[in-house]
């Protein structure tokens, strides 16, 4: 796959995780999670081998992806505490 293929790819995975973060389906939030883990090991190997800078699309592309991440962690990050404290509590119901 190319460069700009990959980083594509890598743009598109970050947007369905941040569809599936706000449907709460956590099995397509983390195949589209784990997808983008390896695209992005595609694009760390290619770049190592190109040994060139970022070109604009591609620091364009990074950013958005930060950007989303950010976003996923901020609507995740309320409901992953929320079930801590449901788990917590049937833990101590089953003491």
């Amino acid at each position: 796959m190319s460069a700009p293929d990959l980083f594509a790819e890598f743009l598109a995975c970050s947007e369905a995780m941040m569809a599936a973060a706000i449907d709460q389906d956590w099995a397509a939030l983390q195949a589209n999670a784990n997808q983008r883990d390896e695209i992005e090991a595609a694009i760390k190997r290619q770049r190592a081998i190109e040994r060139r800078p970022l070109n604009d699309r591609e620091a364009e592309i990074f950013r958005r992806v930060l950007e989303l991440d950010q976003e996923v962690r901020d609507r995740v990050e309320p409901w992953l505490k929320h079930a801590g404290k449901l788990l917590s509590r049937w833990g101590a119901l089953s003491s």
